[in-house]
């Protein structure tokens, strides 16, 4: 979990997080857990094989975002298409 996590913890949430010889310490002190302060999403591009996403580019703040949804174009649940969020 340090590999997918520590960039975001670092960049967005100023916590200088460091992995040293099996110990994991957060300004300096020991740390065992870790809350994050802020919201974040993982954003998937339309073009799942040829896209620049949070695959890339790590995840994202809330507050980052821009724009509102307009359309649901597709929605399943358990195999089935879910028309009423058409």
């Amino acid at each position: 979990n340090y590999l997918l996590y520590e960039q975001t913890i670092n960049k967005f949430e100023n916590a200088n997080l460091k992995h040293i010889e099996g110990k994991f310490y957060i300004k300096g002190k020991t740390a065992t857990t870790y809350t994050f302060k802020k919201n974040y999403y993982f954003m998937m591009g339309d073009n799942r094989k040829a896209t620049s996403d949070s695959r890339s580019w790590g995840f994202l703040p809330e507050e980052n975002i821009i724009g509102k949804v307009q359309c649901v174009l597709f929605s399943n649940f358990k195999n089935k298409f879910q028309w009423n969020r058409l």
